[in-house]
């Protein structure tokens, strides 16, 4: 049980398909809205069959992929953390893109949807 100072929201809840230049743009809107909140947030990313850990700490985005990555994605067969130098639209893109491609290539069917799940301190 959480104690309480805790918020927990769920976003992309639209239907956009993940691959999809609105269901990109809604994540990347989402990221961005976040930073722009100014405040460290954890997420929980899931579309089909994956799930990865995505957030805002200090001045830099994370993704945590427990999976097995392989190395055109930049892994070597076990779990992966990404760190960007920053939290600018670039970052949120390189995020986005990676994300995206790590799906692709698991094979995510092209008509799943996406969701993320937002908890955050409220102090």
């Amino acid at each position: 049980m959480l104690v309480k100072g805790y918020d927990i929201s769920e976003e992309c809840v639209s239907g956009n398909k993940t691959f999809s230049p609105e269901g990109r743009q809604e994540i990347l809107s989402i990221l961005q809205s976040k930073i722009s909140a100014g405040e460290t947030a954890m997420g929980v990313y899931t579309c089909s069959a994956y799930i990865f850990t995505i957030g805002i700490c200090g001045s830099a985005l994370f993704l945590i992929d427990t999976h097995s990555v392989n190395d055109d994605l930049g892994g070597n067969g076990n779990a992966l953390l990404m760190v960007t130098p920053d939290t600018t639209y670039q970052s949120c893109k390189l995020v986005v893109q990676w994300l995206l491609k790590r799906l692709y290539s698991a094979g995510v069917h092209k008509d799943s949807i996406q969701s993320i799940s937002w908890l955050r301190y409220r102090g």
